[in-house]
């Protein structure tokens, strides 16, 4: 949620945020007073140790949170660098860890919506890192992944995606998931919008640029208002 590959940063709190990211967006669309509280590599816990800083005022109030836990980026960074087999196991144990997430984050966003009782609180999925083994396989991607690490890839992100939306039902909040426009540039597209090797700094690596930022900013806005 920090919007880290989306440019235009700056850092507090030994935090670095975009400008560009999705929620600092959407917020701009709806001119209304904005907290960011988002933190590259941000956990459960981390964010958890944050709650005494959400405004018991705030009408909106968005989470997104549970890729670290799970390791998604180490996952990622496995299966393009390591082999098909590396890939797959650690994707295997980043599912097994994905179905324990709903009972830690539950609470977390239950303890959101109790911290500010008026709000709409939304809890959100992650967008699309590749597309369908038979796209990866044609595309520049194809090189450098496997189609068996490609689907479990894809087994990651549907374990990672449902797991926040078991817990946002639980906890009585709203989910919403990345638009399909965004998911059709993934690295397998011939126009990803992801961080490519040469194109930023390390480690907005794999991160969405802002045309992602940008369409997701406008498919929020057009399911939350102000």
């Amino acid at each position: 949620m920090a919007g880290i590959g989306a440019g235009d940063y700056w850092e507090r709190d030994g935090c670095r945020r975009s400008a560009n990211s999705y929620a600092a967006l959407w917020s701009a669309r709806t001119r209304g007073a904005f907290t960011d509280l988002s933190c590259p590599g941000s956990t459960v816990d981390d964010v958890a140790r944050q709650l005494p800083l959400v405004p018991q005022g705030a009408d909106v109030v968005l989470v997104e949170v549970g890729g670290n836990d799970i390791g998604f980026g180490s996952i990622a960074g496995a299966c393009f660098v390591g082999g098909t087999s590396s890939c797959v196991a650690a994707a295997d144990r980043a599912r097994a860890q994905a179905s324990q997430l709903p009972s830690r984050l539950t609470p977390l966003l239950a303890a959101v919506q109790r911290e500010a009782p008026g709000a709409r609180v939304t809890a959100f999925g992650y967008p699309g890192l590749v597309g369908l083994p038979s796209q990866c396989a044609a595309s520049a991607a194809g090189s450098v992944i496997s189609t068996e690490s490609v689907v479990a890839l894809r087994r990651v992100q549907r374990a990672l995606d449902a797991a926040v939306r078991r817990a946002a039902a639980a906890a009585g909040v709203g989910y919403l998931d990345w638009p399909a426009a965004v998911n059709g540039h993934s690295l397998c597209s011939a126009d990803p919008w992801y961080v490519l090797p040469g194109t930023g700094r390390l480690d907005d690596l794999l991160h969405p640029t802002v045309e992602a930022t940008e369409t997701m900013a406008a498919h929020l806005a057009a399911r939350i208002s102000r």
